[in-house]
């Protein structure tokens, strides 16, 4: 917790306040944190689909190469729509 306080001060404290541009040393490591925050979302979310997914598959006594070959697979190319 330590951390996060000290990293939320510091964000707080050289974010610019429409003055000026912020400086690359500050910027760099909001934006690789701020990366790192959205990776990690995007693989927690990712996760408990297909974990949803496998449990309706089992729940409809649907084999998994089926449910790999067309549920999964249409939902990975939905962006794509």
């Amino acid at each position: 917790w330590g951390l996060t306080a000290v990293v939320a001060l510091a964000i707080i404290r050289y974010a610019p306040g429409g003055e000026g541009n912020m400086s690359m040393a500050v910027a760099t490591p909001i934006a690789l944190v701020g990366f790192i925050i959205a990776a990690t979302w995007i693989d927690f979310v990712a996760d408990h689909l297909v974990s949803l997914l496998d449990f309706v598959g089992i729940i409809l006594h649907i084999p998994g190469s089926i449910m790999g070959l067309t549920v999964l697979a249409w939902g990975n190319s939905m962006a794509d729509l």
